[in-house]
């Protein structure tokens, strides 16, 4: 596998959603540039509220008709086509390029999943009850997609997760940054130093590989998430993260519908993003396969699939 570690963001930015609605809207887009600097003022002088300004700002992309939550949207079908090239798109390229320094440039990457069991856990000062009931249903859905068997710890268990979520407040962020740098051996760690200082990302994931020379290597994730995030916020950045780390890498503005878009559209795992999830995870795609040698055997795994609304429902699981 190349390009470790491999990253991935939830961020505010101020670009245009996806160009097939860009049109429609592009005045919202412009006028919520100027919430975003706003906010971003707000915040760098009153810290201790940053939470204000991330419930400001999700109130005001929800007021835009952005973050949804519809499963299924009638108003954004996809064909198969579409899946292949978004498949292509998230799964065989990462947002960020590897190195020292944190830099957005799309990199090639090779396949990643992971197999048998995933134990994963949740812990830090902002966790509460409802993270840890929302990622519960979240791995009850993931399972049923991927086949993976998630185990969940408790934060105090003396086996090591193989993917560990911290929801953390500013104190413990310095502390989770400078515990990364002791576990990666590294002078830095851009990405999630970025999230740590910068208000712009409430949400990164990480995942590195270990252990490879002389053997495959194991993987391990972390997703690191502000406690002053909430609601509908919050539980994207769940959604999002964890999903990403399962080795839906990257994001894409003609991705649709889907949560792997900076342009905030959708908030929650959609119907396309469950039917990534079920591509990835049949077992005629391997780790460490290139874009070239997966494409032509996802796209046959795609001719398969039924995609019609009638053959998913436009129920939320």
């Amino acid at each position: 596998m190349t390009g470790v570690p491999i990253i991935a963001t939830r961020r505010w930015r101020e670009t245009t959603a996806t160009r097939r609605w860009r049109k429609t809207t592009a005045a919202r887009v412009l006028r919520g540039a100027a919430a975003i600097a706003l906010v971003a003022l707000a915040s760098a002088c009153m810290k201790p509220r940053l939470e204000t300004g991330y419930a400001a700002l999700e109130d005001w992309y929800v007021s835009q008709g952005l973050l949804r939550t519809e499963y299924a949207p009638p108003d954004a079908p996809f064909t198969r086509a579409d899946l292949v090239r978004n498949f292509a798109k998230i799964a065989f390229h990462s947002e960020y390029a590897p190195g020292a320094t944190l830099v957005q440039r799309e990199t090639g990457t090779e396949l990643f999943k992971w197999s048998g069991a995933l134990r994963w856990s949740l812990a830090g000062d902002g966790a509460g009850p409802t993270d840890l009931l929302q990622m519960r249903a979240l791995v009850a859905r993931l399972g049923a997609l991927t086949g993976l068997t998630f185990v969940e710890l408790a934060p105090e268990a003396d086996a090591a997760p193989d993917v560990t979520m911290l929801i953390l407040g500013q104190a413990m962020r310095d502390e989770a940054l400078a515990a990364m740098m002791r576990a990666t051996g590294r002078p830095s760690a851009p990405l999630v130093e970025a999230w740590s200082r910068q208000d712009r990302f409430p949400c990164v994931g990480q995942i590195r590989l270990l252990n490879r020379s002389g053997g495959p290597g194991r993987l391990e994730g972390f997703i690191f998430i502000k406690a002053e995030t909430s609601r509908l916020l919050r539980q994207s950045c769940l959604h999002e993260e964890f999903t990403q780390v399962l080795g839906l890498l990257n994001d894409g503005d003609d991705v649709r519908p889907s949560i792997f878009n900076d342009g905030q559209e959708f908030a929650l795992l959609t119907r396309h993003d469950e039917m990534l999830l079920r591509i990835l995870y049949d077992p005629r795609l391997k780790t460490g396969m290139t874009e070239a040698v997966g494409m032509p055997i996802v796209r046959r795994i795609v001719a398969q699939m039924d995609i019609t609304q009638g053959g998913g429902g436009r129920k939320r699981p």
